[in-house]
C-alpha cells in the first residue's frame, strides 16, 4: 500500500488531458498554410534544394555550375545565375548532376581529410 494514495493517483494520471472537442484542432491543409505564409514573409523558398542552392556563395555556385557543364539555353533571360529560379529545368537536372556527381567523388575519400595530407605522398 502506497505511503500516500493522493500522491500516488496524482503521479499515476495522464501529463496531458485528452482532446474532447477537436474543434480546436488544426486541419494539415491549415497548418499548411500557415507554413506557406511564413516562409513567404521571410522571402525564401518553402523548397529545401532551392533554399540551400540560393545559400551557396559565389565561389561555391561557380564550382558547381562548372561541373554542370550548362549551355546559355540553360540560363533564363540572361538572369545572374546566382538563384535556382534563374535557371530552366533543364538547367536545374544538370545542376543536379553536378551535386550527385561531386557527392561521389567525395565518398570515395576519406571523411576527415587534412590539406596536410595532400603533401604527405610517397614518391
Amino acid at each position: 500500500m502506497p505511503i500516500n494514495e493522493n500522491l500516488s493517483a496524482r503521479f499515476l494520471q495522464p501529463k496531458f488531458k485528452e482532446i474532447d472537442d477537436m474543434s480546436n484542432v488544426m486541419t494539415k491543409e491549415e497548418s499548411k498554410q500557415i507554413f506557406d505564409e511564413m516562409f513567404g514573409m521571410l522571402k525564401v523558398s518553402k523548397y529545401r534544394v532551392q533554399r540551400a542552392f540560393n545559400k551557396l556563395n559565389i565561389k561555391e555556385k561557380e564550382i558547381i555550375l562548372h561541373i554542370a557543364q550548362l549551355e546559355p539555353s540553360d540560363i533564363k533571360n540572361n538572369l545572374k545565375q546566382t538563384k535556382l529560379e534563374h535557371f530552366t529545368e533543364s538547367g536545374r537536372l544538370k545542376i543536379a548532376e553536378a551535386f550527385k556527381t561531386l557527392r561521389a567523388i567525395s565518398a570515395n575519400m576519406p571523411k576527415s581529410l587534412r590539406v596536410a595530407e595532400f603533401i604527405q605522398i610517397e614518391e
